[in-house]
């Protein structure tokens, strides 16, 4: 399935960022959301990359096509993001049995506080979940802890709960699989920053 938007109505608010193009990838297909005026590239990339389209040949190609409109509406591709893409999870089972006595809920997070200071936590924005960990307090089970403290929090009241993490982060995924959550998509996003911003 492909959806375009209407890129004159875009880019005539003047956004500092710019998606004008992105996919996502489930067991049951691709959704492309790309700019009208990339209807062309759109068609091709669905067709063309449909055994693989997060491998290097599929950015490239996106890169290739979409790079002499972007200069042309006076935006640049964020580099550094170009070859890699997003995992979005759906909780399946919490794996409570992760969660530690150390494991509190502060204000709107769970956290986990050594020596009175938070060293690890879990929030929600939008149903979906974000965590951080300070990097001396790493792989010690903080932060799976407080996204599954987290992930059961909003079970109970109904929200059910959605975990991102980069290609990159493997780290991130190990945690979201350890907690309960399963893929539900591969995202991808061509991000584009406004010259000279």
């Amino acid at each position: 399935m492909i959806e375009y938007e209407n890129s004159a109505e875009i880019l005539n608010m003047d956004f500092d960022l710019i998606i004008p193009f992105e996919f996502h990838v489930n067991e049951t297909g691709i959704r492309i959301v790309a700019y009208d005026v990339l209807k062309d590239i759109a068609e091709e990339f669905k067709d063309k990359f449909k055994l693989d389209y997060f491998a290097d040949a599929a950015f490239d190609y996106l890169f290739e096509n979409i790079k002499p409109y972007t200069d042309k509406w006076g935006y640049t591709v964020d580099i550094k993001h170009l070859y890699t893409w997003g995992y979005s999870y759906h909780i399946n089972k919490i794996n409570t049995d992760v969660i530690l006595d150390t494991t509190v809920k502060h204000e709107n997070m769970f956290v986990t506080m050594i020596d009175k200071n938070i060293v690890s936590f879990a929030e929600e924005h939008s149903g979906e979940i974000g965590v951080e960990t300070d990097i001396n307090y790493q792989n010690r089970g903080y932060g799976a802890s407080n996204v599954a403290a987290l992930a059961k929090y909003l079970a109970d009241m109904n929200i059910t709960a959605t975990y991102y993490c980069d290609s990159y982060n493997t780290a991130s995924q190990r945690l979201a699989e350890k907690v309960g959550f399963v893929v539900k998509s591969k995202d991808y996003s061509y991000y584009c920053y406004k010259n000279g911003e």
